[in-house]
């Protein structure tokens, strides 16, 4: 969504302020991860504040603010405070990643069990039925 007094695509945004952190580093270790990090952003007046909420807290916490009318940043964290951070989040994600693979190839396993059985008893009930 574009935000109607500066031209500025505020979907974009939050990442664009990541890149600009982080630079090189954003591209090689998180540009994979950015669009699943909880990141929110609050305007007042001219200024976009953009926190990120880690995954499973209710605490936020204040990476940048950036000025809509300048388009620059005007105060963010440590770079290596920010890039700890989300360091944690790809880990969690990774970790999340793990389970919902590990839980969907059980239910796939299960589901060609189920699929066995059913042709197993099928065979079994024709052969006492007279055969095929």
């Amino acid at each position: 969504m574009k935000f109607a007094f500066f031209k500025e695509n505020l979907d974009d945004l939050p990442y664009k302020i990541l890149e600009d952190i982080l630079e090189e580093d954003y591209r090689l270790n998180f540009s994979n991860y950015s669009e699943f990090y909880d990141l929110k952003g609050e305007i007042e007046k001219n200024i976009f504040t953009l926190y990120l909420h880690p995954i499973n807290t209710r605490e936020k916490i204040y990476i940048a603010t950036y000025d809509l009318e300048t388009k620059k940043i005007l105060d963010h964290i440590d770079k290596n405070q920010l890039k700890k951070i989300l360091f944690e989040e790809n880990e969690k994600l990774e970790s999340y990643k793990r389970q919902e693979l590990e839980r969907s190839s059980k239910i796939i396993i299960s589901i060609i069990g189920l699929i066995l059985g059913l042709i197993i008893t099928y065979i079994v009930l024709k052969l006492i039925n007279g055969g095929f």
